[in-house]
């Protein structure tokens, strides 16, 4: 069960207790940045902290014993890391509506058991999608209101149409507008088109 009445900065000691294994702080009013102890919480396998309204940047995420973290709709900026890449364990990334900038560090492609990234309302990530992401076996994706391009290349293959649950993508308007064949939701701003075709 989630609390949410909570405010003020995340307890680093919450994660210098041995045995936590899940952490779930959605919806409140948390602020401040990531505690670096949850570097250290070596049976934590899931964190979520959507919701809140915590910054600085989320370098102190990558604790290789994660299998899924969500910090959606927070105030995290600065770019996303290339540490994040020694998640082996991870299926479940959420990133999404946050003010992260930059480009994708090739190093995600890594993690081969990533079935959910959500990156949307980042409006600062920029340049090409890695085509080494298309060796991930992404079920769910979510790149609607970024400035990323490629989507193409890099997700839908040469041939192959990937098996998506949902890939939702800015592949309409005219900043940018990038051809996504294989996507389930085209958006344009904040409308979304279910199983448009984008040419």
């Amino acid at each position: 069960e989630n609390i949410t009445s909570l405010s003020g900065p995340v307890p680093s000691e919450l994660f210098l207790i041995e045995t936590i294994e899940s952490v779930s702080l959605r919806g409140n009013r948390l602020t401040g940045t990531l505690p670096s102890a949850i570097l250290q919480a070596s049976n934590l396998f899931w964190l979520d902290l959507d919701e809140n309204l915590m910054t600085g940047t989320i370098d102190n995420i990558a604790n290789p014993a994660l299998e899924g973290f969500a910090l959606s709709n927070n105030l995290f900026s600065g770019s996303i890391p290339a540490s994040l890449g020694n998640l082996k364990e991870a299926t479940y990334i959420e990133l999404g509506i946050n003010q992260l900038t930059g480009t994708l560090p090739n190093s995600l492609s890594r993690i081969s058991g990533l079935e959910y990234l959500s990156l949307f309302e980042n409006p600062g990530l920029t340049g090409d999608i890695p085509s080494s992401y298309y060796n991930l076996l992404l079920t769910n994706l979510h790149l609607e209101g970024t400035n990323l391009t490629g989507l193409e290349e890099a997700f839908c293959g040469t041939g192959t149409l990937p098996e998506y649950e949902e890939f939702s993508a800015e592949c309409g308007g005219q900043s940018p507008r990038v051809w996504c064949w294989c996507c389930t939701d085209c958006c344009d701003g904040a409308t979304c088109l279910r199983n448009y075709i984008a040419y």
